[in-house]
């Protein structure tokens, strides 16, 4: 049970890492279009947090004005509650507000991830940064320019209101056609189109980045709003400093027109006759009203997406239920099986499978329309068919191609669609690997989506023990991820002093790491007996002291066997127990992971003799 140092070496998983990752971190994946409606939804519910920030920031802005209203955000928020009133004060413009944020983000985030996957075919790694950076561009100028009139009348209704000439933003909209003409909408379209290029390629590459790092290192988990909002903050600080020299020329646009004529000049002007920090006036305004913003918008469009998520995970587990050949599948990995089908479209008249054709392994459920098939030997079609001059048709709820999922030989069968139709595929490598699986639960990414402070705290805390396994011999050797799988599905205990961990005899099924605190192992179990309550184990009674970052009770991965002595906390214990189902579970996603503690414990303990654990 030594646990002596050994030298840094690398993984010898062989596993690769990217499939590891990309097997358990495995989104259902939703039709491309819903990314935009999505985005409008999101940005639109996150305007109703944020609406006080930006209009004290707009404030703030005013050249000659902002200083009379204070000389920092909480100052300025105070004087518009005061001389306006709380509700009409702090969201004031909010229903052009919300209309600018929806016809923004409905393009700027609604297309990014499409326009990345245009330009980014390879599925196997993640987009370099780059990549992202100019699908941030692109989405963020159309972004822009879609939002700009609301930009500028947004702006001109959130100045204070004795200096605001319009009733609403429908009568801001008339009135700056009547007199301005409708081009004035378009003031300063240049320097949003430059300030959103700027930002949203800066913005959503690191927000991109940070939720994939997130997801990867297991801190956090998909469809979680705690992941939308830690990325969406440090997005934000990324974002800001490209972004606010941009937006305040573009203010002094918009408030000035008759002495700014366009955003360089206003440049221009503000650098020498206020000074380059001046482009940076309320900047911390702008970053405490942006932050949040994106904090709240990503949070939502994590909760929204993974609420769609479930909806179709949970339409796919139906339909896999009417299908009997799943029926010997335990209820989680149903439910794992539905998260790995595809969703196939396909139109009328269009053949979806060849004669001769290499087998596709996967067969199909019919969900929507009916397909025809022609074969000569008519085998492996179920459902509601009809005969009709040699074919077959299958109707939805029907299903074809089961034999696809034992066979790679080549079709024997045309399949043909009568009309539109749509198929979900169930993936032969799926299904093997649901079949042939140990799951503890149908994911490992479900526990923070209906409790955001619970997973704050378990991210701290898986965070804080995977650090601690990275410095024990047995684990050292392991990757990150290897090692935040394990600690994703440890469990943590407390023990008093003088409270017994292990006892000798009882069935071995723990493996314990101490975070905190002491142990000792004793002689006998009677030593324990013997002790009164709160008092120590007598010195000559000890046969080992255990310390923070050692571990005990390792045998139980090797043998299965009894105990073979008694374990008792010397003080307050914190333990990290690793148990055998735990292991059971990481089988299929880290299939070396055993053969690796194996070998380690073989090399710290010197136990030759094992070469498997008993945790069958």
């Amino acid at each position: 049970m030594s646990s002596a140092s050994s030298p840094k070496r690398r993984s010898t998983l062989t596993l690769p890492r990217r499939d590891a990752v990309t097997r358990n971190t495995n989104k259902l994946q939703l039709p491309g279009w819903v990314s935009m409606p999505n985005s409008a939804l999101a940005s639109c519910l996150a305007v109703l947090a944020t609406n006080p920030m930006d209009r004290a920031k707009t404030i703030m802005q005013l050249p000659g004005v902002g200083a009379s209203w204070g000389k920092n955000m909480r100052e300025v928020t105070m004087n518009m509650v005061k001389k306006e009133g709380a509700l009409r004060g702090l969201y004031r413009g909010l229903p052009v507000a919300m209309v600018r944020e929806s016809s923004k983000n409905v393009f700027r985030i609604g297309l990014f991830l499409p326009v990345l996957k245009v330009i980014h075919t390879d599925d196997d790694n993640p987009a370099p940064a780059w990549k992202r950076f100019m699908a941030g561009c692109l989405s963020g100028g159309i972004g822009a320019v879609s939002s700009n009139p609301f930009d500028l009348i947004k702006t001109r209704m959130q100045v204070p209101a004795a200096m605001c000439e319009y009733e609403n933003g429908m009568v801001a909209f008339k009135k700056i056609c009547a007199k301005e003409g409708w081009k004035t909408l378009y003031k300063g379209v240049g320097a949003s189109v430059m300030r959103d290029m700027l930002g949203s390629s800066v913005n959503l590459t690191v927000q991109s980045i940070a939720s994939e790092a997130l997801v990867r290192n297991m801190i956090l988990s998909p469809g979680s709003p705690v992941l939308g909002a830690l990325s969406g903050v440090l997005s934000a600080a990324a974002s800001v400093a490209v972004m606010q020299p941009i937006d305040t020329s573009r203010a002094y646009v918009y408030l000035k027109p008759h002495i700014h004529k366009d955003t360089i000049r206003a440049f221009r002007y503000i650098v020498l006759r206020e000074g380059p920090l001046a482009l940076y006036k309320g900047s911390r305004a702008h970053f405490f009203r942006t932050a949040p913003h994106y904090a709240a918008m990503f949070a939502l469009l994590e909760m929204i997406t993974g609420g769609e998520r479930k909806v179709l995970l949970s339409r796919n587990k139906n339909v896999l239920e009417n299908v009997h050949m799943f029926d010997a599948l335990s209820k989680d990995k149903r439910i794992r099986l539905a998260s790995m089908v595809q969703m196939k479209h396909f139109k009328a008249g269009e053949q979806i499978i060849g004669a001769g054709d290499e087998t596709p392994g996967e067969m199909y459920i019919m969900t929507r329309g009916c397909v025809k098939i022609d074969q000569a030997n008519k085998k492996g079609k179920k459902g509601k068919n009809t005969e009709d001059q040699g074919s077959d048709v299958i109707h939805s709820g029907g299903y074809f191609g089961e034999s696809y999922m034992f066979s790679s030989e080549a079709s024997n069968e045309t399949v043909t669609a009568v009309n539109d139709v749509t198929l979900m595929a169930v993936p032969r490598e799926a299904y093997e690997t649901c079949r042939k699986g140990e799951f503890a639960s149908a994911t490992l990414f479900d526990d923070g989506f209906d409790d955001p402070s619970k997973e704050i705290g378990m991210a701290w805390r898986r965070l804080r023990y995977e650090r601690t396994l990275a410095k024990i011999p047995v684990f050292a050797d392991l990757g990150s991820y290897e090692r935040a799988m394990v600690v994703k599905q440890a469990k943590r205990f407390s023990f008093k002093p003088g409270e017994k961990i292990i006892r000798q005899g009882e069935v071995a099924d723990k493996f314990y790491v101490i975070l905190k605190g002491s142990a000792v192992s004793t002689k006998s179990d009677g030593d324990v007996d013997h002790v009164a309550p709160g008092s120590k184990i007598p010195p000559d009674r000890i046969m080992r002291n255990f310390s923070q970052g050692q571990y005990f009770g390792e045998l139980a991965l090797l043998t299965g066997q009894p105990r073979l002595a008694t374990i008792v906390a010397n003080d307050s214990l914190e333990v990290l127990a690793i148990d055998r189902d735990v292991l059971k579970s990481l089988r299929e996603t880290l299939p070396t992971l055993e053969d690796e503690i194996i070998r380690n414990l073989r090399r710290f303990d010197h136990m030759d003799s094992f070469t498997t654990m008993s945790i069958a």
